[in-house]
């Protein structure tokens, strides 16, 4: 589950600012859902955290959120991280420019 808020704070430690910010604020917030039990439909409820399924952004967002945790945990448990992440995006052979983003990710970091 990504929290807005922290993914907002984490753009601007980014140096990203301006129209980009705020499409990112505008594909998150606002959206609402509803669950479907054979007939019943539930009421419609807002949705504070977390991204749209299967949306080609989520990831990179839920990326941009975790980008400086190898910062804060030991070296052993970030090569874990890192080996975890590759494995799981570079099974998806759509996702490659994923791949390449976690690359980039982590080897700034």
């Amino acid at each position: 589950m990504l929290w807005h808020d922290g993914l907002m704070i984490k753009l601007k430690k980014l140096g990203l600012d301006g129209e980009i910010v705020q499409f990112i604020r505008n594909f998150l917030i606002g959206r609402t859902m509803q669950v479907k039990v054979g007939n019943q439909l539930s009421q419609s409820m807002t949705i504070e955290n977390g991204t749209p399924q299967e949306s080609v952004i989520s990831p990179l967002l839920f990326l941009i959120t975790i980008h400086d945790l190898p910062d804060t945990v030991k070296s052993s448990l970030q090569n874990r991280l890192y080996s975890l992440m590759t494995l799981v995006f570079s099974n998806q052979a759509e996702n490659w420019m994923l791949l390449f983003v976690i690359l980039l990710l982590f080897s700034v970091a």
